[in-house]
């Protein structure tokens, strides 16, 4: 998702087509799944900025960062995911369009981050870019993808390597194929793997994806084969219904890193969003994905669960056969 500031999305496309299911039919689902469902390592939450755009470099308040974080902590959730580039923050651009250099300030702020993070128990994924960026600036993962990847992504890489994350090269990079093709993409998405394992980093990598046929269907055509370490589904519906499975990436790890029921949290009863956050988890672990995080805990009215008690129950789900 996050667009939270500009037009917050498409998450209407993807859930016009579903409907609501009363809490007492989710319940039912579930039940009859959670028998041979198996327990997630990673469940947590995203982190979402209150505005576009400004993230690690103006935005960043480590004392700030370190309560949020200890909140995720006492909610007893271990993951949390967190832009870092996202409208090109802390990316400089020469008058050819090339990468030219990212802010020092950005890298040692995201490196506070992560080992704050860390030491509270907390894995991070770290998002580069938002398919905005790329369709704002299409070149960035085409003509000039060199200087992104060498300039940009590999210093953030290095800087991060000694930490507990994980790199997801841009998210819903789907959404950009308007922009640039899957053949671009790929390239882009396999030159940047190549770089960051060159210059000796070895966290792991991603591109996040929110249309269900690029795995149920295209798989060996778009997202497949690229070198991934783990594969990254996105789904927002009302009754916490799972189209992928970990069989449509050949059983290679999959996560449900950016999820919610589709009118949002915060405009549903506790009970029923309660029963809908059970559903997708629980219908996740059935189809043998590892990890899990909500949207989101700051930065949506509709969707932030800052405080509320299904973060906990976030972390009672995910950890639970």
């Amino acid at each position: 998702m996050r667009n939270t500031q500009v037009s917050h999305k498409t998450a209407i496309r993807r859930i016009a087509a579903k409907s609501l299911l009363t809490a007492a039919a989710i319940s039912c689902a579930v039940l009859s799944q959670s028998s041979h469902a198996r327990a997630m390592d990673l469940f947590g939450g995203n982190l979402a900025w209150y505005s576009y755009g400004y993230t690690f470099t103006s935005a960043y308040n480590s004392n700030a960062m370190n309560m949020y974080l200890t909140e995720f902590q006492n909610a007893n959730l271990n993951y949390i995911r967190v832009w870092v580039c996202e409208n090109f923050d802390g990316i400089s651009f020469d008058s050819s369009g090339n990468a030219n250099g990212i802010s020092t300030t950005l890298l040692n702020n995201v490196a506070n981050f992560c080992s704050m993070a860390n030491a509270k128990g907390i894995t991070v994924e770290l998002v580069f870019l938002n398919y905005m960026d790329v369709q704002s600036r299409p070149g960035v993962v085409g003509n000039n993808r060199t200087a992104m990847i060498n300039n940009a992504l590999v210093p953030l890489g290095k800087k991060v390597q000694a930490y507990n994350c994980r790199i997801d090269l841009i998210n819903e990079g789907n959404v950009a194929t308007n922009v640039a093709s899957w053949s671009t993409l790929r390239a882009f998405c396999a030159q940047a793997i190549s770089a960051l394992h060159s210059n000796g980093v070895n966290r792991w990598i991603t591109m996040s994806d929110q249309y269900a046929p690029d795995y149920t269907t295209y798989f060996s055509s778009t997202v497949g084969g690229l070198g991934f370490n783990f594969y990254e589904y996105h789904d927002y519906n009302g009754d916490g219904s799972i189209p992928v499975s970990s069989s449509n990436v050949g059983g290679a790890r999959i996560e449900l890193n950016e999820f919610g029921p589709g009118a949002g949290w915060n405009n549903q009863s506790y009970s029923t969003n309660k029963s809908v956050l059970s559903a997708f988890v629980n219908n996740a672990k059935a189809k043998g994905y590892s990890g899990a995080a909500f949207w989101s805990y700051i930065g949506d009215t509709n969707f932030q669960l800052r405080g509320n008690t299904l973060m906990g129950d976030m972390a009672y789900w995910g950890r639970n056969k």
